[in-house]
């Protein structure tokens, strides 16, 4: 990293390439499974966040849900599939059509969700996966200790957190879904309670950090393969080391978490809050910071023809966690760019306009639930478990260390689009700078390109690129 000259953004691209789609000008007919994202326009609001704001927002899920235009804040729901589905996703990978291996996945999740048997059955039939249900033991739900799924919410406060945070359930189910069909699935539950205690600073997510890694402790004796994280929190050392840290370090079980969906974070010391709970704070994005994660970013699939193309997502995460060291495997090539510590990501999944059915809807009991478009790592994450249970090859994983050492021919490299920097959102101009330092006696800290431009080799928002099968795995 390198002092750079002060210099002005231009505000003209603040939001372009943001992750939501406007659906009030849809029309034309369905295809065969859903219509394809390149039906639908491109829109330059930021969508409306599953998480919302205020309260809800403090629990970190940073999917977003597309609106119905620029401003809105109202989400359509319909009968039939809209943007990309599972057909296109595995196409897009070039998936074999049946999985090698049949591991489990676990998805860590906050609140009940006593309707994601029925969503994914939805989904998958939609698609033509095999089914994967409770009763026949595919799909278990427990609470984050290991012991019965929570109960459903009693109070309305509690009822609009669980209808918000199903969204993000019902997503990862069906993105794991998408990548290993043949997996057993296993959703852990933390309840509500054990959310931040103070969301304006980073040890106020201390407890709900210490939650998610007994999950994690939780799920692993339960047997799952792969873990999947599709939250984000503000990180402080404690979070970062020790225990906490500790218990998402499993060689042999792969944890993925999601890049977030801030864009280029620069060290980690970002004005722009890491989750919309309120922290403004100087922090890490946690858990993907932690070198025993794979950190997922996201991409934008086109279509052209028959083929399929891919570039950074404009909201990707990427950047730098001073004082955790690189993960196993990470080219000190890379870690350099960093000053020897922890690069984000490692690699990369579509992330947006993709198609997701979720029905839980016990705040208003709505009649219109039903299929969605969603944006986000949070949807990257699961997809990439999927991907390493499917390969079955876990024995020697400890973070991204096996994709590191993957063939080239097993990633596909990404070699255009960019991140965002915040404040401001504004498009980059080459330069990583962290435009949100703002002591006029210090100049912009210049990270090189490498950390919010895609391009040949390993990037910041994509990491090594994106799966081609599952020879990585």
């Amino acid at each position: 990293m390198r002092p750079s000259p002060r210099r002005r953004r231009s505000p003209a691209l603040a939001l372009a390439g943001i992750a939501c789609l406007a659906l009030a000008a849809l029309t034309g007919s369905p295809a065969s499974a859903s219509t394809p994202a390149s039906a639908l326009p491109a829109a330059r609001g930021a969508g409306e966040p599953v998480c919302g704001s205020g309260a809800l927002a403090a629990f970190g899920c940073e999917a977003r849900t597309v609106t119905t235009g620029s401003g809105s804040h109202g989400v359509p729901r319909g009968g039939r599939p809209l943007g990309w589905g599972a057909d296109d996703l595995r196409a897009a990978y070039h998936l074999p059509a049946h999985s090698p291996h049949h591991g489990t996945v676990a998805m860590i999740n906050v609140g009940p969700d006593p309707k994601l048997s029925g969503d994914l059955a939805t989904y998958r039939e939609q698609y033509g996966l095999p089914a994967c249900t409770a009763a026949s033991g595919c799909l278990r739900q427990m609470d984050y200790r290991g012991g019965h799924a929570l109960p459903p919410p009693a109070t309305d406060a509690d009822k609009q957190k669980a209808q918000a945070l199903a969204i993000e359930t019902s997503a990862d189910a069906e993105m794991v879904s998408v990548t290993c069909p043949s997996c057993r699935l296993l959703e852990v539950q933390i309840p509500f309670g054990e959310g931040p205690t103070d969301p304006h600073k980073a040890s106020g997510y201390e407890r709900y950090a210490g939650a998610f890694a007994t999950a994690v402790r939780s799920a692993i004796a339960a047997g799952a393969d792969a873990v999947s994280i599709s939250y984000t929190m503000p990180g402080d050392e404690r979070m970062l080391h020790g225990p906490i840290a500790e218990a998402l370090d499993h060689r042999g079980v792969a944890i993925t978490a999601g890049s977030g969906d801030v864009g280029f974070n620069g060290n980690g010391d970002s004005a722009t809050v890491t989750t919309a709970g309120g922290f403004t704070g100087s922090a890490a994005v946690w858990p993907q910071a932690l070198p025993t994660v794979t950190s997922v970013g996201g991409t934008t699939l086109v279509k052209q023809g028959h083929r399929y193309a891919q570039g950074a997502w404009a909201q990707a995460g990427s950047g730098c966690t001073p004082g955790v060291k690189p993960p196993e495997g990470q080219p000190a090539a890379v870690s350099r760019l960093c000053e020897g510590s922890r690069a984000s990501t490692d690699v990369s999944a579509v992330a947006e306009n993709i198609a997701m059915y979720d029905s839980y809807r016990p705040a208003d009991h709505a009649a219109d639930a039903g299929w969605l478009v969603m944006a986000g790592t949070s949807l990257s994450a699961p997809q990439i478990a999927g991907m390493y249970a499917a390969g079955g090859h876990l024995r020697d994983v400890h973070g991204p260390n096996t994709l590191y050492r993957a063939p080239s021919r097993a990633i596909s490299d990404i070699t255009s689009g960019a991140n965002l920097i915040p404040p401001v959102y504004s498009g980059t101009d080459g330069h990583c700078s962290a435009v949100w330092e703002t002591a006029q006696h210090k100049p912009l800290t210049d990270f090189g390109d490498r950390m919010c431009q895609a391009g040949r080799g390993w990037d910041g928002p994509t990491g090594l690129g994106v799966p081609r099968g599952l020879a990585a795995f």
